[in-house]
């Protein structure tokens, strides 16, 4: 099936390239030249169609093949229905991670599940990472979702050198609410501080006509906060040189509730204290600065 795939589309870019090749074409090559910018459109069509139709041709071609296979692999939603019957994504995943049978899923079909993707979407990658993200809603996962495998994997090896480390268990439970990861760097307007934070902390507030205010996430820094977390796990050789890294990354990254941005803040900076409330970072800095002190202080205390 792949040969034959390959073969229609080799001869459907030949088919392309001769078009093109035997084209009307004019010894004189100031008249050759205003043909083709007079015909330009015409040849982009033709190509066009012939391309829509290699694509046709070929779809059709490994349809009952992908049909075969998709038959075999475990859909979304069964995926979805072993997990709650594991009872839930966290029991699932230490079942997984425990290599105890009767999941309907084992680690190398959990493996291929992760990294399958069907019509350029990771569906069955989606789900577990949602699902995971919705054990403990609105909190920032101080391992990312994208390391579920990888968690796995560390534990399930642990478990065979007899010496188990629950990380799927600590992946699950080293968690933060996201309100209160507030970034040290600012994005500097009009040389003011507009803070920036992980994802539902901070916002830019702008004011309309009706004098109702809109707000915009504003989170920059946080993919490079996202990457060192990663790095920090993957570097590490034990839980407490894991803990240690990602103490590192916090102590980088994080607001302390102390430090000076160094500069005014922007008055239309804003910090988000609970759902739909908004407290302007500039007017409320004293009650926003007490409350991130305390909380980062309890973040540190549950990295552990």
């Amino acid at each position: 099936m792949q040969q034959d795939a390959n073969q229609m589309v080799d001869k459907g870019i030949e088919d392309m390239l001769q078009y093109v090749r035997t084209r009307p074409r004019n010894p004189n090559p100031t008249a050759d030249e205003a043909w083709l910018r007079a015909n330009t459109q015409v040849i982009r069509g033709e190509l066009a169609k012939k391309g829509k139709a290699l694509i046709t041709r070929v779809n059709a071609r490994v349809a009952p093949t992908v049909a075969l296979l998709d038959r075999q692999v475990l859909s979304p939603d069964d995926l979805d229905a072993a997990i709650d019957r594991a009872g839930g994504i966290v029991a699932f995943l230490q079942a997984l991670a425990a290599g105890k049978p009767g999941l309907g899923v084992d680690r190398a079909q959990f493996t291929a599940l992760w990294g399958r993707t069907t019509a350029g979407k990771a569906e069955h990658r989606r789900l577990i990472k949602e699902r995971f993200r919705e054990a403990m809603p609105g909190h920032h996962e101080w391992l990312p979702c994208d390391l579920i495998l990888e968690v796995v994997e560390r534990e399930f090896q642990s478990r065979q050198l007899l010496a188990p480390v629950h990380w799927v268990n600590f992946q699950h439970l080293t968690r933060s609410k996201t309100q209160y990861l507030v970034f040290q760097k600012p994005r500097v307007l009009n040389g003011k501080a507009v803070i920036q934070g992980h994802s539902g902390a901070t916002y830019f507030g702008t004011r309309n006509l009706q004098r109702r205010i809109t707000y915009v996430g504003e989170t920059v820094g946080q993919p490079t906060f996202h990457n060192d977390l990663r790095a920090a796990f993957r570097g590490s050789t034990d839980h407490a040189s894991l803990v240690t890294s990602i103490r590192a990354v916090m102590t980088q990254h994080l607001w302390d509730g102390k430090r000076s941005f160094g500069m005014e803040i922007h008055p239309q900076s804003y910090w988000r204290s609970g759902m739909n409330q908004y407290l302007n970072f500039k007017q409320d800095y004293a009650a926003i600065s007490a409350i991130i002190t305390q909380q980062y202080g309890q973040i540190w205390r549950a990295i552990r």
